[in-house]
């Protein structure tokens, strides 16, 4: 856990209860040995932790000496010190309007109110609303008062608004300022993984001491497969069909590499289907626009020009809020007998850092089909992961130069799954099986060998 450094509260008093008194106050209230004596006992009992006994001896000494402004101010600490920060800071604020030019009441009202606004962004976070905590802590973070705890919160509500790259910033800011807390490096990588920015958090991981690597890999589920930014996927399917359709089988590879700006994405792919072969090319571009937006760019091409589109061009813009990702995808298909616009909007919400649900709808234009997607997934911090996927809807198959396409009622489902053997090798699996109305009914298998470095 990380430490928590107080600023205030008992350490803090005993560094900050006043050896002078605080403002100028009736030399009468404080010439009797029983103010003095019972002054001197209530900076005893903070020093001493003992904040309750303090508070009701300072009570009875303001009934005593009503207005009297050292005692105000001690019972202020004395609030602060059981956290009961609303009361202090009633009895603090109106004390430095008083005496503005006295920095110890000055600085004790700072902090009081510091500790008022991190309990607030608390009750906020508490409440779901994340936004306005995120905004509440904020400030406390940038007056410089309370600096970790505020900063602490800060990058968790980043993270918890899935801002993994604010939150790696402040992560790292922490870490310079406080170079003894081994464990805000290691959240900083983490944050880093989050954000999918790997080598970056792979040169960090890389730079910290043996003791550092450790915290750091605790924080990632002891587990670097998060470091490994790019991979490679060998895969293979097969499948059968009814109503005397042939056999179907396809293999492939893929590669994905980490660039300056985002991920590439190469794939080759070689299909048999309906009795014929095929073979599909092709390459993607992920990357980031301005924050919260990011973008890909996909190509890919049959020289056949048969059962799989000739050319297929697909772009696609997202934006990331709080704990949901929106998508607005547009495909171009270029078969031999047709031509086809499939637009596609879609979400995904993370409803935690397991469980995750992406639902799409697909448009064709041409033919009026359309499909919903509904996909929950559940992945855990090694990359082990198991994704299920329901479609249903009108679509089209298209059934040559000919037969040109039916629109059809189809119904699918599959299951996908991934096994990280170790941090840099894992086994894909999936089974599926679809339904296409007048058609066929369809089962199949994939198996995939993946390695990341």
């Amino acid at each position: 856990m990380v430490k928590r450094l107080l600023l205030g509260g008992v350490v803090c008093l005993t560094l900050c209860l006043p050896s002078r008194p605080v403002a100028a106050a009736d030399p009468a209230t404080q010439a009797g040995p029983d103010y003095a004596s019972a002054m001197r006992e209530a900076q005893v009992q903070l020093r001493g932790g003992l904040a309750p006994t303090a508070e009701a001896t300072l009570r009875a000494l303001l009934q005593m000496y009503p207005g009297n402004a050292d005692v105000q101010f001690m019972l202020g600490l004395a609030l602060e010190a059981q956290d009961k920060l609303a009361e202090s800071a009633a009895l603090l604020q109106p004390l430095t309007d008083g005496h503005p030019d006295n920095p110890e009441i000055r600085q004790a009202s700072a902090r009081v109110s510091a500790k008022l606004g991190l309990a607030e962004a608390g009750r906020l976070r508490d409440a779901g609303q994340l936004v306005a905590a995120l905004l509440e802590a904020r400030k406390v973070y940038e007056s410089g008062l309370n600096v970790y705890d505020a900063g602490l919160l800060v990058a968790r509500l980043q993270s918890a608004q899935r801002l993994h790259i604010e939150a790696a910033r402040t992560y790292g800011a922490l870490a310079s300022r406080y170079p003894q807390d081994a464990e805000l490096p290691a959240l900083q990588v983490r944050a880093l993984v989050d954000a999918r920015e790997r080598e970056a958090a792979r040169d960090l991981y890389d730079s910290l001491s043996p003791a550092g690597r450790s915290v750091a890999r605790r924080a990632l589920g002891d587990t670097l497969a998060g470091l490994y930014s790019n991979d490679i996927t060998l895969w293979g399917s097969s499948a059968s069909s009814t109503r005397g359709y042939p056999n179907d089988s396809a293999s492939g590879v893929q590669v994905a590499q980490r660039v300056r700006r985002g991920t590439l994405t190469l794939q080759a792919e070689q299909h048999r289907r309906f009795g014929s072969n095929a073979q599909q090319y092709g390459a993607g571009f992920e990357f980031p626009l301005r924050s919260p937006w990011g973008a890909y760019l996909g190509f890919t091409a049959s020289p056949q020009r048969s059962f799989l589109a000739g050319t297929r061009l697909m772009a696609t813009v997202n934006y990331w809020w709080s704990r949901s990702v929106g998508y607005l995808s547009v495909q171009s298909l270029d078969f031999s007998n047709s031509h086809a616009i499939v637009l596609a909007p879609g979400a995904t919400w993370f409803a935690t850092d397991r469980w995750s649900v992406d639902s799409r709808v697909y448009w064709v234009n041409s033919t009026g089909s359309y499909s919903v997607m509904l996909a929950p997934q559940w992945v855990d911090e090694r990359g082990n992961r198991v994704r299920l996927t329901l479609v249903a809807g009108q679509a089209g198959e298209n059934l040559g130069i000919s037969g040109g396409i039916l629109r059809t009622p189809s119904q699918s489902v599959r299951v996908d799954a991934t096994w990280r053997v170790t941090d840099r090798l894992g086994l894909d699996a999936a089974v599926f099986h679809e339904h296409r109305a007048e058609l066929y009914d369809r089962s199949g298998l994939t198996l995939g060998l993946a390695a990341w470095w």
